[in-house]
Parts: structure tokens; C-alpha cells; sequence
């Protein structure tokens, strides 16, 4: 969870949590409190810890009460077989830890304090996240990061929607907004080959996008995500382009020179100045000068 616009996340005394990590370890597992009265919990903690200084900011787009460590409930039902207890309370903790996981995630992951980061791979080291995370903590080590994104738009439906062949077929995306895409998800670090042909490469790393997104991960489009890749804002040059299509600097060293060595010849004028058609004129008339 970043800080409110304009503030700066602040770092704890050396060797120990961030105001925001502290706050959220410490409430993050407590028993029957609903997801934002545990985020409301961490943030009223943070400003209080920081005196003000740093108010934790969010957006949300949940449509209904969320508990990653709901209370026991009690029930007057005849007891079950051991085994059969054994079961259920196995699938509802492995359940309950798999939500924290998810949730402690989604509130660090965006994070460029590395001690965020590596609090969840301390309690998670072996975490569905840990790839994300390290990579996450590389990007913070080698550099201020080129990219930034802007979510603040995305309809909340973009999070649940399922997108397939059928939803990208309906996008119509020609060979050109195809390129687009690929060079937009170069630019925010998850690179691709900009051919215009959405290969098993470029399949993997749209996925790789979804899954840091939080979006339904299956490697294909919808126009609800094609519209929030559209959306994130990217400050980096453009990504080299392998495709082949525009000309090197080459073939414009060479067109240069034709225009500076023959612009005033006849043939040049009659050629409209172009490379290609200067040397037919110019090749025609040798041939026709042999047969005179």
C-alpha cells in the first residue's frame, strides 16, 4: 500500500520493519477481522507511528466482506469422526494461509522498500510468489525503476474477467496494434520479440504481466485488459524493434547520397527524387543510347 500523493514511505531504525510492514505483520493474521478493518487497523498505526508523516494510500474493488482468518464458528452438530474433523480443519487452514498469502503479497509487491519485500519471503520463503519477489528486489537493487503505472483507471471488472482465444479474436488487433502490444510490454520489463505475432514467448510473458497485475492469468487478451495495458503510463525510450520493417541507417546513408551527388540531373527530376526510380531512368537510357 503506497503513501498518500505526495508523501514519501518512510524506513523503520536500521536493522528493523518499515512503519508499514511493522503495522501490517501485526494485524495482518488477527482472527474474524474483515480485510479492510485489518488495512484500516494498519493504516490509522502508520500515521500515528510516523506523526503524521505517512498516511497509507489504497484503492480497492472488493464487492463484499473479505476474512483471511475468519473467527471459529460454533456448531451444534453431532460430532464427527475424527478423520473427518482432521480434513476439514486441514482444508480450512491451508485456505485461510493461502488468503494471508495472496493479501500480504498484494499489499507489498508494488513496495521499493526492500525490507517489505523481504519480510514476505521470510514468513513465506517458499511462497507462489517468491520469483516475484526476487525479482522485485533485483529491480530495487540495480536501479530507480524506468517505468511507472497508472491503475487508477482500470474498471474493477478487468481483475475478474477471464480472457481466451475467443476474447483476443474479438479485438481485432491487426499486425500493427499487435506490435504495440508486444513493445508496450517490453517497456514495463516483461520483454518480448515486437513481431507482431503473439508467439509462445510472448504468450508467457503477457501471463507473467496478468499474474503481476493481478489479473486472470491465461496468456491471452480481453478488451478490458487490452484497455489497461493502454492505460499504464511508461517513461522509457522505445524498445528495439527486431521486426525488419523500417529501413537501416544504411539505406539512408545510401538515399542521401543519391539526392546530394544527382539532384540536378534530368533524370533526378524525372525520378520525383527517388532512389529507385533515378537509377531506372538512369539505366534505361544507357540501354536505349546503345540502339540509337
Amino acid at each position: 500500500m503506497p503513501p498518500a500523493p505526495g508523501q514519501t514511505a518512510l524506513d523503520g531504525p536500521k536493522g528493523t520493519h518499515s512503519p508499514f510492514t511493522a503495522a501490517l505483520l501485526s494485524h495482518l493474521t488477527e482472527r474474524g477481522v474483515e480485510i479492510q478493518q485489518v488495512m484500516t487497523q494498519v493504516r490509522a498505526d502508520v500515521y500515528d507511528q510516523t506523526h503524521d508523516a505517512q498516511l497509507p494510500w489504497g484503492n480497492t474493488n472488493l464487492i463484499g466482506s473479505v476474512y483471511l482468518n475468519p473467527a471459529p464458528v460454533q456448531t451444534a452438530t453431532a460430532p464427527s469422526s475424527p478423520a473427518a474433523v482432521s480434513a476439514v480443519a486441514s482444508t480450512s487452514s491451508t485456505a485461510d494461509a493461502t488468503g494471508v498469502e495472496v493479501e500480504f503479497w498484494r499489499s507489498v509487491k508494488d513496495s521499493d522498500k526492500p525490507d517489505e519485500l523481504h519480510a514476505y519471503l521470510t514468513k513465506y520463503p517458499n511462497g507462489q510468489f517468491k520469483s516475484l519477489a526476487l525479482a522485485r528486489l533485483a529491480e530495487i537493487k540495480d536501479g530507480p525503476s524506468t517505468t511507472s503505472r497508472n491503475l487508477s483507471e482500470v474498471d474493477p471488472k478487468t481483475f475478474t474477467a477471464e480472457a481466451d482465444e475467443a476474447t483476443e479474436d474479438q479485438l481485432h488487433l491487426d499486425r500493427n496494434q499487435r506490435r504495440d502490444v508486444q513493445r508496450r510490454l517490453t517497456r514495463l520489463g516483461f520483454k518480448t520479440r515486437i513481431t507482431g505475432h503473439f508467439d509462445d514467448h510472448t504468450r508467457d510473458q503477457m501471463k507473467k504481466w496478468q499474474e503481476a497485475r493481478g489479473y486472470p492469468v491465461t496468456g491471452y487478451l480481453n478488451d478490458l485488459q487490452h484497455k489497461a495495458l493502454l492505460s499504464e503510463v511508461v517513461a522509457t525510450a522505445d524498445a528495439d524493434d527486431h521486426s525488419g520493417d523500417r529501413p537501416d541507417r544504411s539505406e539512408h546513408r545510401h538515399i542521401a547520397h543519391y539526392r546530394s551527388h544527382h539532384r540536378g540531373s534530368p533524370h533526378y527530376r524525372r525520378s520525383g527524387g527517388n532512389p529507385g526510380a533515378f537509377m531506372g531512368h538512369v539505366i534505361g537510357g544507357m540501354v536505349g543510347g546503345m540502339f540509337r
